[in-house]
């Protein structure tokens, strides 16, 4: 943080005027100047602490308030919910041009093993395999399951579907993004 500007106490005042900036830091002392002929080096120490301490207590006490609506900060669980509902609706009303417009282009695809390249897909390539990727198995169940009938299944999103970061969400194998202040769906995990 930049606490000394040009311009501030650190140049003299015009004569007859007083420096603000310097009876600003006397203040904040038990001596309390009036003039800026005192010997300001201890006052400006003590405006420094007290400045840093308000700072500290300010991102101590309120860093979800400092940051909100930022990208990549947290996210709430009913923020990425009104997505979800619009997104799981289209599924099953299988409208491809509806999901596809909650999609973000180029679309990826990656195998579920950390080896696997990632593959991108136009609007194009993304609606000639989104059956595929809606047979995917979400693998949350003994038995074979596909992600068609997980997402049928799943209306209610908790905080474990988001991520560490909260603007990212992880459902079965799809990944979706906040992009923009916008929820996108970016990836899905795909055996191709």
């Amino acid at each position: 943080m930049l606490i000394l500007r040009k311009g501030s106490a650190h140049e003299e005042s015009p004569p007859g005027q007083r420096n603000r900036r310097i009876i600003e830091y006397h203040s904040t002392t038990t001596l309390r100047a009036t003039d800026d002929e005192t010997p300001r080096c201890s006052s400006f120490v003590k405006w420094v602490m007290k400045i840093q301490v308000a700072i500290i207590l300010l991102l101590a006490l309120s860093p979800g308030c400092l940051f909100a609506g930022q990208p990549g900060t947290e996210t709430s669980t009913k923020d990425f919910q009104s997505f979800w509902t619009e997104f799981r609706q289209a599924i099953k009303a299988n409208d491809k041009d509806k999901v596809a417009s909650m999609t973000r282009f180029p679309f990826k695809t990656k195998g579920q093993t950390d080896s696997d390249p990632v593959k991108t897909h136009t609007k194009g390539s993304f609606l000639k395999i989104w059956d595929k990727i809606l047979q995917a198995d979400p693998g949350l169940r003994p038995e074979t399951d596909t992600m068609r009938r997980y997402v049928e299944r799943k209306a209610t999103i908790t905080n474990k579907d988001l991520g560490s970061g909260k603007g990212s969400a992880r459902i079965g194998t799809f990944v979706f993004e906040k992009v923009q202040g916008k929820w996108l769906f970016t990836m899905a995990y795909l055996d191709e």
